[in-house]
């Protein structure tokens, strides 16, 4: 899947999964949502988009214990932020139709075989969802599928190459040098298997006999006696395990690597690039081996394969595509909107306790976040 749609998709249809019962009977007069020259939108794809808003609010309230429709968001009431939203995607929807026949645009075997795969993909992952809303497949196909494949396609005929705002590759290389930091590592354990075979921390003596071993890799990798990838597979042997050891990440460290420890975190921060160098984490039993490689390198190799250079531009250019495309979007003056219908659907519908975090959830993670912050600070 191309970078900005997987950006797009993630999560909207998830969304729906929250969702209890539905209310409302089916009329005519309510089949369809909106209506914008020859098109008319069904009032399942008004139905998706209040789903997608209400999914929206719940990451946008400031107290995440409280119902959105009890609070306030962006000085409105969490009810009509929520509605308004939904129109809003649908004028959006409507505009990201409108550029894609103004640019000349088309929709080529590859992209109807994407649209109907992304279809089927989100149907068969919550159709009793849908079904239960009211959402058919072809409201499904219009205010999702189609919407991301149209969408994707003006943003590379924009930042691509020959487009109006077409990002060069010295554009794309100081963005990508200076945000990404790659490197390889393996991590060594200070455990043991026990007689019952079950996994034991091994004694401080233990550990200082195999911090030796440990630091021997590095000492050999630095000296160029072993690779990274040589020092991995002789302590793979050593442990009698068959897992490949070797990682090789490349990843923006400030927004990315929270899986690893920070202290693994600081030393790649502190590394040049070349450098090899180990972090030693007895209390937690694992001993990092770590090698820092040249970004210019990695980068030569993300601008020669098209779909890394999409992944990146997306990260360059999504957000303020997606601020242009919604600014104009909203000026859309020639939308008939069925209000009769759309009023009949009470966002309320989408609400589940199972929404709510606990007060007390809520303020260990805040409590969480200021002592990491302090410690962070006295560091």
């Amino acid at each position: 899947m191309k970078s900005l749609i997987k950006k797009l998709a993630a999560g909207a249809v998830a969304c729906l999964c929250m969702v209890s019962a539905m209310t409302g009977c089916y009329s005519e007069d309510k089949a369809w949502s909106a209506k914008r020259g020859d098109d008319t939108a069904p009032i399942g794809v008004y139905i998706y988009y209040l789903s997608s808003a209400y999914s929206e609010a719940l990451g946008k309230v400031e107290d995440a214990s409280k119902s959105v429709f009890d609070q306030e968001i962006d000085g409105k009431d969490g009810t009509q932020w929520v509605k308004d939203r939904a129109k809003e995607s649908i004028q959006l929807m409507y505009y990201v139709d409108q550029q894609f026949e103004e640019m000349g645009l088309t929709l080529d075997a590859e992209d109807e075989s994407q649209i109907a795969s992304l279809t089927s993909s989100a149907w068969s992952y919550s159709s009793s969802t849908f079904d239960q809303y009211g959402i058919s497949q072809a409201s499904l196909e219009k205010a999702y599928s189609q919407f991301l494949v149209k969408y994707q396609k003006i943003f590379e005929a924009t930042y691509g190459k020959g487009g109006e705002k077409e990002v060069s590759d010295d554009e794309m290389r100081s963005f990508y040098e200076d945000k990404y930091t790659d490197f390889e590592y393996f991590t060594c354990s200070y455990t043991k298997t026990g007689e019952d075979g079950s996994s034991e921390a091994m004694s401080d003596e233990e550990k200082a006999e195999a911090k030796k071993q440990f630091e021997e890799y590095v000492s050999k990798i630095q000296n160029h006696d072993l690779t990274m990838s040589t020092a991995a597979e002789e302590y793979q042997k050593s442990i009698e395990s068959e897992s490949d050891l070797l990682q090789h990440q490349t990843l923006d460290l400030e927004t990315e690597a929270y899986y690893f420890p920070d202290e693994v975190v600081e030393k790649l921060k502190s590394m040049k690039e070349g450098d090899v160098a180990s972090v030693d984490l007895p209390d937690s039993n694992r001993f990092y081996v770590l090698q820092k490689n040249f970004i210019s390198e990695k980068c030569d190799e993300v601008l020669e394969d098209e779909e890394q250079r999409l992944n990146v531009l997306a990260t360059m250019k999504s957000d303020e595509f997606s601020d242009a495309m919604e600014a104009e979007a909203v000026k859309l003056d020639d939308i008939t909107f069925n209000d009769s219908a759309i009023n009949s659907y009470n966002p309320n519908m989408f609400f589940s306790e199972e929404d709510l975090v606990s007060s007390s959830a809520s303020s260990e993670s805040s409590s969480s976040e200021d002592s990491s912050s302090e410690s962070s600070s006295e560091e």
